[in-house]
This record gives C-alpha cells, structure tokens and sequence, in this order.
C-alpha cells in the first residue's frame, strides 16, 4: 500500500506541481492574534460625547403587569444575571470555547475593556451557581446602534446552550432576565412592534426594565436567540438583532445605522467603563456562538501528504532525479518512465 500510494503520488506531483518546485515544500498555517484597541478614530476637536462614565440614564420605571410574568421553565437554562461592581444586568449562555463557556450580554452591563470580571449567577441543574467571568469581546458606539460584549468562563458549564442566529427574527418570542436586579430570574413574552431591516434596531411590547440589558430573546419557535435586550425607547422594549452583531463580529467594527434620538440605555453605572470601539482579548479566535448553517460546514481536510522522512538514501536520489528531469523544458519520457519503475522495484523489495 506503501508504495502504490507514493507512485500515485509522484506521477500527481509530477503532473500538477514540479514545474513550480511545489512537491515537497511543507506548510504548517500561522496562528497570530491581534488586541484591537479600537476601530473609531479619535475625537478630532475634543468636544465629542464623553466616551466612558457619564450620568446614569433610566427610563421610567415599568411595573410588570403579574400577569405578563410566565413561569421560567426550560427557557430559563440559559439566562443569568450579571453583576460588574454596582453594575447589573442580564446575559445569556450561547456556546462553548475551548474548556470554557461563553455568554453574551451588553456592553453598558460589563463596559468594553478585555478582562474586566462579571459576577454570573444562574441556575444550574436546580441549583444556584456563581462564576467569575471576563470580558473578551466587546463593541460599544454612541453613534450607531452597537452594544455587546462577550464573557468567558473558564469552567464548561454543564448547560445545553442557546445558539445565536444569523438571519432576522419572525413569529413570537420570550426572554428571561434579572429586572431590577431580581433574583430569581422572570420571564416574558414579547410581542414584535418592528424590526428594522436595514439596522440592527428591534422594536417589542412590553417595554424593558432597567436590570433586563443583556437578556437574550429566544424564538419559540427553533428556541435560537434572535435579539439582545439593550434599551426602551418611546414606551417601547427594543434590542439588537443577532444578526447585525454577527456581521459587526465578523468585520470587528461597530459600523451601522446611526442611534435613534430618545433611545435609552437602560441604567447604565458609573462602576463600568464603556468606550467607543471595538474591542477583543489576544488570542481569542472567531467565537463559536452562532447557529450553523449548512453552507457555513468547513471544507472536507485534504488527504495527508506522505511523510519523505521515511525514504533512504537511494530514494531521495532516484526522487532528486526525478525532480530534476521535471524542470527540463524537453522531457525525457523513456528516461522518466525508468526512473519510475526502478522506485517500483525499490519499493516491492
């Protein structure tokens, strides 16, 4: 089998590769990283909005009508509540990164900064669990409508998550969070007002509650998460649709529609520091937090090359001639031909 597949292999190289030399070169794919500080420009006249701590803004509180609060269930797997000192708000457990678990939430919850900590408590097999997390994506902009950061936990929480979806949210939908910093967990149901399909702005019934920023809203349909809870705006519950922060993670930007005026952050704490920009932890790869899709599948590996390391003296000599032979413009097919069988030869013996 041995030589069968190195003979294929050769007259292969031979006919496809050696008038480049490409036969035994080696490649071994390069992993590099990089910080990404931030991909706004800086203010150029110094009178631009502050960018970190400025006054909390709440809306109106909204009681919830008792009425409108569901029980949890199986809905609730995912949820958790998250604080950053004073800062409180809601997440959600979308998927797993190498020993360790990830949860996506706002921006104005944990601030931007990689490797700033949250405090997560969630449920977890009937029982109240506590995790410390660290920020490891972020991208946040007080100009288009981007809010989000990702937190890692170096523990694989024992959760079936609820993956992100690409594509823009119909039907009816549920979130669970933390309003008012509640423990335990609520749920409601919401009812779609708008959503927008040129942005990533999405419009609900009822409005949110300062405590609910970064809830996710799950389909109950497929059960995927379609939207991140982020601001009230007009008596309205609005948010992101998963499917612009999965373009603005991708482009590592926070490139957009512009906010809306009477948009509101929902308590946004002076304990976090938020900044314009995108953010992102060295060596954190592409995060694996999004449904997948059947043309996202990976190519199949290609078939592994032989190892030459194995070939003696006598091989390497007969292979440097036919290399050799391969770069000549007139080809010497009954020379090549003999070279071939005498590695034939070689091989059965």
């Amino acid at each position: 089998m041995r030589s069968i597949s190195l003979l294929c292999f050769l007259v292969a190289g031979f006919i496809c590769d050696f008038s480049e030399g490409q036969l035994f070169r080696r490649f071994r794919q390069a992993r590099s990283y990089e910080v990404i500080q931030s991909t706004m420009a800086p203010c150029p006249t110094g009178d631009c909005a502050p960018a970190v701590n400025y006054v909390e803004a709440l809306p109106a509180v909204q009681e919830v009508d008792s009425d409108a609060i569901l029980v949890v269930d199986d809905w609730g797997r995912t949820a958790a509540r998250f604080l950053v000192g004073n800062s409180c708000g809601s997440g959600s457990l979308c998927g797993f990164y190498k020993d360790g678990t990830l949860f996506l939430t706002n921006a104005h919850v944990t601030g931007t900064r990689p490797g700033t900590e949250a405090k997560i408590r969630m449920v977890v097999g009937g029982e109240t669990k506590e995790y410390m997390g660290r920020v490891v994506m972020a991208a946040y902009s007080d100009k288009t409508l981007t809010d989000w950061s990702v937190v890692y936990v170096e523990e694989k929480i024992d959760v079936v998550p609820r993956y992100l979806a690409k594509t823009k949210p119909t039907g009816s939908h549920t979130t669970v969070g933390s309003p008012k910093c509640v423990w335990p967990l609520q749920r409601q149901n919401i009812t779609t007002a708008d959503v927008s399909q040129n942005s990533a702005l999405w419009r609900w019934r009822p409005n949110s509650i300062g405590g609910q920023s970064g809830s996710g809203v799950w389909s109950l349909s497929d059960g995927l998460q379609y939207g991140l809870l982020t601001w009230s705006w007009g008596g309205l519950g609005a948010g992101q649709q998963t499917s612009e922060i999965y373009r603005q993670a991708k482009e590592k930007s926070v490139s957009g529609e512009p906010r809306i005026d009477g948009l509101v952050e929902l308590g946004r704490n002076r304990d976090v520091i938020v900044e314009n920009g995108f953010y992102q932890e060295s060596g954190i790869d592409e995060l694996p937090i999004w449904k997948t899709e059947p043309d996202d599948k990976p190519a199949p590996p290609s078939p592994p090359k032989p190892d030459c390391d194995d070939l003696d003296d006598t091989e390497r000599g007969l292979l440097a001639r036919l290399k050799d032979r391969a770069k000549e413009r007139n080809i010497d097919w009954i020379m090549l031909i003999q070279i071939i069988l005498q590695l034939l030869e070689m091989f059965k013996k």
